[in-house]
C-alpha cells in the first residue's frame, strides 16, 4: 500500500447498492403466500423499500429481477406497466446513488433511502399529485381576480366575472370546482 497510496482512496470509498428483489423475510410474507417486490438498498446497512407490488417465489425471476409472465400468480397482472414502474424506480435510485459520488459516505442508510424516495416523488408525476399540489378552486381563483378588478376601480368587470363564475357553477351543479393545471 505504500507504493500505491491512490489505492487506499478507492478501497475506502464505499458505494451503495440498489437492486430489485423479493422481500423473503418471514414477517413480509402475505396471506396469499406472496412476498412484496422491494428495492434492496445496501449502504453500511441493508434497507428495503416496498414498491407496492408482490409475487410468489416461483413468479419472480431473481436473476433478471422481473416478474415471470408464465407464473400462475402473475397471470392477471399488467406485466409491462409493473416492469416499467419498478425499473423506473430502480433507475432513479441508481442515479441518485451515482449523483452522491464520494459524498455518499457522509450519509447513513436511512438518509439515502429518504433521498431515493424524494427523487421518486419529484420525478414521478400523477394527476392526483398535481391536484394536491395546486389545491386551488375556481371560486378562490375567481375571487382573487374579482378583488383585483375592484381595487383597479372596475366594479362592472368584477361583477361580470362574479356572475359568470356563479352561472358556470350552477350549470355544473357544484358549489366549487378544483382547478387542475
Amino acid at each position: 500500500m505504500q507504493f500505491f497510496p491512490y489505492l487506499k482512496v478507492s478501497l475506502d470509498s464505499k458505494m451503495a447498492l440498489a437492486r430489485l428483489t423479493l422481500d423473503l423475510r418471514k414477517t413480509s410474507k402475505r396471506s396469499d403466500n406472496s412476498y412484496p417486490i422491494v428495492l434492496y438498498v445496501y449502504h453500511k446497512k441493508q434497507r428495503f423499500i416496498t414498491l407496492g407490488f408482490s409475487s410468489t417465489i416461483k413468479g419472480w425471476d431473481e436473476k433478471n429481477a422481473r416478474l415471470k409472465k408464465s407464473a400462475s400468480y402473475n397471470q392477471n397482472k399488467d406485466h409491462d406497466a409493473i416492469e416499467e414502474e419498478i425499473n423506473d424506480k430502480l433507475h432513479l435510485a441508481k442515479k441518485k446513488i451515482k449523483n452522491f459520488g464520494r459524498d455518499i459516505n457522509k450519509i447513513n442508510a436511512d438518509q439515502l433511502v429518504e433521498a431515493i424516495k424524494n427523487s421518486w416523488d419529484s420525478q414521478i408525476d400523477t394527476i392526483e399529485r398535481h391536484q394536491i399540489k395546486n389545491n386551488i378552486t375556481l371560486v378562490e381563483s375567481g375571487n382573487v381576480i374579482i378583488n383585483r378588478k375592484r381595487k383597479m376601480n372596475s366594479p362592472s368587470t368584477a361583477e361580470w366575472y362574479s356572475s359568470c363564475i356563479n352561472r358556470f357553477l350552477k350549470f355544473c351543479k357544484k358549489d366549487d370546482i378544483r382547478l387542475v393545471f
